[in-house]
This record gives C-alpha cells, sequence and structure tokens, in this order.
C-alpha cells in the first residue's frame, strides 16, 4: 500500500500460466505461475482457459520417449 508494486511469484510443478489480470478492491492484480520444471504433463490447453489465461506453456519438449510431455522452465 506504499504506492509502488508488490508482487507474489509461486510456482506449480507442472504448469507456466500468466493469468489475465484481476481488478479486486480498486487494485489491479497480475498473477503469474512459474517453475513449471517438474514431472512429465501435458502442454496447456488454452482453448479451455481463455477466460482467465492470457499465456501459457502449449509446447512440447520434443522428447522422442515422452512425446506429449510439455516444454519444462523454472524461476530464479
Amino acid at each position: 500500500m506504499g504506492g509502488g508494486p508488490d508482487f507474489w511469484h509461486w510456482g506449480h510443478v507442472h504448469a507456466g500460466a500468466v493469468f489475465k489480470e484481476i481488478q479486486s478492491q480498486g487494485v489491479s492484480v497480475h498473477c503469474r505461475c512459474v517453475g513449471h520444471g517438474s514431472f512429465p504433463e501435458y502442454p496447456v490447453e488454452l482453448v479451455n482457459w481463455r477466460k482467465v489465461l492470457a499465456w501459457a506453456e502449449t509446447r512440447t519438449a520434443k522428447d522422442p520417449s515422452i512425446q506429449s510431455e510439455a516444454l519444462h522452465g523454472f524461476a530464479i
């Protein structure tokens, strides 16, 4: 509430996603889910999530042993 931006970063083992802006009590909230570097998982299907997501990892890792595995990422 000091006038500067407040940040809340959280991770998830399966998905990397950028949520659309949310207005709450006069404050704009920009949510991000980072750190999708763990278990093999399918890429996010944006068709089902377009109302709340601005971006999500939809690329595959191109791993011949697990063809449907999503590309992984991480945050530092």
